[in-house]
């Protein structure tokens, strides 16, 4: 009998005791983000990046699930030619690789789609930060980077072994391009970075400009360039896993740190009113000074103490309140949602001259 675990490269308990541990906290922080996050709009408040949250959680499941059956029944990669011919030989042994190779074509679309739905997440994110900045045109344009990347990601993934059987195809070695094809790691890994790094780049000039204390500055960029450490763990999964492309427990545990770093990184924006509220700081409130032009002037305040009205002199035509779009006047706006209420803050106004 063919021993699994050394044909496919798998060393289980090793995966499991990291794996489960980053699989529950992940999941724990989502549904902390979710709990906050309705806790401040309601349901009805909920946004694009809500809803992608809880895909998360379900691309989550389904990951750890689609891992354990890896583990179980073994994959068609990093196998000897004289292995596949025995396990020909052996209809449950190749019908147990056969659904563990097709459990690891589908992780690969999983493992895609729970790292671009954080991505949206911190899209929206940022949509909202940037309404009616000039950054907003580039969080358009982001957003339509990062759907066309995941949409060449789906079709290289569906495309590049023809027929789509090799994929799971044990006996004959169906070749490098159905099995362990490193064009995987390179398209993936390049289109995750550059994307992770735009995203990275996008609220730095207004962060740059606004009228806050400099330690209230290094304090709100370091919050939102976190996003450099996914982009660490993006470069170490890519050139670790192509360096040992045939040992599939290595390209899986790096998709699980991964998706684990990304989880915590991308929901600490939505989960840090939940806190603030908790500790009722009452410092004064960041506000965002873009320049102003014709006779318009905005304001983005970020903080956490109550925005005050506006001045009976301005109107205000579009407030925005995190979770919930809607026009306000002479109101106090949170970036989590709820008014009068400690977190995050924006307000935008304009004065008509």
């Amino acid at each position: 009998m063919v021993d699994i675990e050394s044909a496919a490269s798998i060393d289980k308990h090793r995966f499991l005791t990291e794996a489960f541990p980053e699989f529950a906290i992940a999941t724990a922080v989502l549904v902390v983000r979710i709990f906050a996050r309705t806790k401040a709009v309601g349901f009805r408040g909920w946004q694009g990046d809500d809803y992608f949250a809880v895909l998360c959680i379900l691309f989550w499941i389904i990951q750890v699930v689609l891992v354990k059956q890896i583990l179980n029944n073994g994959v068609n990669i990093g196998i000897s030619d004289e292995a596949r011919y025995e396990l020909s030989l052996m209809p449950d042994e190749y019908a147990r690789f056969v659904l563990g190779s097709k459990c690891y074509l589908a992780s690969w679309f999983i493992y895609i789609s729970l790292i671009w739905s954080l991505k949206a997440c911190t899209l929206f994110l940022f949509n909202r930060i940037t309404l009616g900045l000039w950054q907003q045109k580039l969080v358009k344009y982001t957003a339509v980077s990062v759907v066309l990347s995941y949409v060449a990601i789906v079709l290289s993934l569906c495309l590049q072994c023809r027929p789509i059987q090799g994929n799971w195809q044990v006996y004959p070695d169906p070749g490098d391009q159905c099995t362990n094809n490193p064009l995987n790691y390179y398209l993936i890994g390049s289109t995750n970075i550059l994307t992770d790094a735009i995203l990275l780049i996008v609220p730095f000039p207004t962060v740059n400009r606004a009228n806050i204390p400099s330690s209230k500055k290094i304090g709100l960029s370091i919050l939102l360039s976190s996003g450099i450490f996914i982009i660490i763990a993006s470069i170490l999964r890519w050139v670790i896993s192509v360096q040992q492309i045939d040992n599939v427990s290595t390209g899986a545990a790096w998709a699980i740190r991964e998706g684990f770093i990304a989880t915590i990184i991308v929901n600490l924006p939505s989960i840090y009113p939940l806190f603030t509220r908790f500790r009722r700081n009452n410092d004064d409130p960041l506000i965002f000074s873009p320049p102003t032009n014709l006779g318009r002037s905005e304001t983005t305040c970020i903080g956490m103490q109550r925005v005050d009205s506006q001045p009976d002199n301005q109107e205000d035509f579009k407030h925005f309140i995190f979770g919930l779009g809607r026009r306000r006047s002479n109101s106090s706006i949170s970036l989590d949602g709820r008014r009068d209420s400690d977190g995050i803050k924006i307000t935008t106004t304009y004065e008509v001259a």
